[in-house]
C-alpha cells in the first residue's frame, strides 16, 4: 500500500500510495504516515496508483498534514488528483478544509485530467 523513497539532494521523502486506499488499509497506511515524519523531510505524497479511495482515507490524509504543519515540515500531493478522488472531496465538504487539497485537485469540473 505504500512505499518511501528518499531524495537527499532535496531533502525530500516520496510517500508512494497505491492500491486500495480505504478504511480496509487504514493501519498500514497509518505506518506509512509513521515512518515518513520520522525521516523530518518535508513530504512528497504520489497518489496517482491508488485504485480505491475513501472518506477514511481523507480523514487519516487531513490528520497527516496537520501532524507534519506542527512538526515545521510541508507535505504536498504530486499530481493532480484524478476525477473519482476530487468528486469525493468535494462532496465530503472538505475541499477547503485542509490547504493539501487546494494544488491537488482538478482545475474545474469537466477540466483536464492529465
Amino acid at each position: 500500500m505504500y512505499k518511501l523513497k528518499s531524495n537527499r539532494t532535496k531533502q525530500i521523502t516520496e510517500l508512494i500510495l497505491y492500491g486500495d486506499l480505504t478504511i480496509r488499509t487504514a493501519a498500514e497506511l497509518k505506518e506509512g504516515f509513521l515512518k515518513a515524519i520520522a525521516k523530518k523531510k518535508d513530504i512528497l505524497i504520489d497518489l496517482s496508483d491508488g485504485e480505491e479511495f475513501d472518506f477514511a482515507f481523507l480523514q487519516l490524509l487531513i490528520s497527516f498534514d496537520k501532524t507534519i504543519a506542527d512538526g515545521n515540515l510541508k507535505v504536498t500531493i504530486k499530481n493532480k488528483l484524478n476525477q473519482s478522488y476530487a468528486d469525493l472531496i468535494h462532496n465530503s465538504g472538505m475541499a477547503g478544509y485542509s490547504r493539501l487539497f487546494a494544488s491537488s485537485l482538478l482545475e474545474s469540473e469537466g477540466g483536464n485530467n492529465g
